[in-house]
């Protein structure tokens, strides 16, 4: 019921953006293949760049900032299957959705119980940025990814946590929240004396995807820190405790802004209101408000790219267990009236972005 609810959802959203483009005159496919979805091509098609610095040291427009793993599944899914990039990355995306939703019902069920497990797939389902989840982006696979890591570390099943962390942060840097929840729950564990030597192997595996990939493009770029050194310089991104957003937030306060400037700071205040609900509420395993808090710190501390900080927290999905939570208690009608708004909102919003919105959505 959970995955066929997500269905639905995302299906009125790919509707909408259909029906904008037959009216625009535009391709659907171009649409959703846009911005970021077309690096991922770019790379399962002909790999990475091969050169990251210039001779005078300054860098070159670099691939390398997108993890490998969402791009090798669509290299491989096109060349055996003998389709165009474009379906093949929306058939990666779409079935990487699918298994997110699942994870992400398992993990509410978990918590709760189904008809959280549902009401919270919905949820996410529904989301204003949720047209990503239609889109040839990395955010479904990552996800799915985090969703099981976490569902195992509660069922204690060490090694599929450890091992899905590991694909996930070969696949975004969102992974480091991932890596900080598995691996503290890992040492907790074994301050615990739990599952012998499982959570070790867990802990150990979290952050070696992160690494391996970070050490390769070091290594490729020439220095220590050489992925960060390209975030920096070249997508004018990097760690400033925050005060690029808090300046950003204070514009869109005082100043006319766009609406996707403004829907990002709701998003962001909706957030940092959820976290504080997620730490108050005793039913919520511990290792969820982790990983949720610590990427809504990261995507908060992080400059550049205000806009699209509320796609960035889609993975946070224990941000929405709280409000799941309610949902699921409420009357069958309420519910029902709640979730079809946002679910007409997101398909409005999002066909926003992919139509009028100039930049990534």
């Amino acid at each position: 019921m959970a995955v066929v609810g997500y269905v639905a959802i995302r299906a009125v959203g790919l509707l909408a953006v259909w029906l904008a483009a037959h009216r625009l005159h535009r391709s659907t496919l171009s649409l959703l293949t846009k911005s970021d979805g077309l690096y991922y091509l770019q790379i399962a098609q002909h790999g990475y760049d091969r050169r990251l610095a210039l001779p005078s040291g300054a860098p070159t427009l670099g691939n390398p900032a997108f993890h490998p793993l969402f791009p090798a599944l669509i290299g491989a899914v096109y060349r055996l299957l003998h389709l165009s990039p474009g379906i093949a990355g929306l058939l990666v995306s779409g079935t990487c959705g699918l298994a997110a939703a699942y994870a992400i019902y398992r993990v509410g069920a978990y918590v709760y119980d189904p008809r959280t497990g549902i009401v919270l797939v919905a949820l996410w389902a529904a989301l204003p940025h949720a047209i990503v989840e239609s889109l040839v982006y990395a955010e479904n696979l990552f996800t799915a990814l985090a969703a099981w890591a976490l569902l195992a570390v509660l069922r204690r099943q060490w090694l599929v946590a450890g091992a899905s962390c590991l694909l996930a942060g070969l696949t975004r840097p969102s992974a480091t929240a991932l890596v900080a929840a598995v691996g503290l729950a890992a040492v907790v564990a074994l301050i615990r004396h739990e599952g012998r030597w499982r959570p070790f192997l867990a802990g150990a595996l979290a952050p070696l995807g992160l690494l391996a990939y970070w050490g390769w493009v070091g290594y490729r770029a020439g220095r220590v820190g050489g992925y960060f050194w390209l975030q920096q310089h070249v997508w004018g991104t990097h760690w400033d405790n925050g005060r690029y957003t808090w300046n950003m937030l204070c514009e869109v306060l005082t100043k006319e802004s766009a609406l996707a400037v403004v829907v990002s700071s709701v998003v962001l205040f909706a957030a940092v209101l959820a976290a504080v609900l997620l730490v108050t509420d005793r039913r919520i395993p511990w290792v969820l408000t982790v990983y949720a808090i610590t990427l809504l710190v990261v995507v908060i501390g992080t400059s550049g790219y205000y806009h699209a900080k509320a796609r960035l927290v889609l993975p946070a999905v224990p941000l929405l267990l709280p409000a799941a939570a309610a949902l699921a208690r409420a009357t069958r009608a309420h519910r029902l009236a709640v979730l079809t708004a946002a679910a007409l909102g997101s398909a409005w919003y999002g066909t926003y972005l992919l139509t009028v919105w100039r930049f990534s959505p």
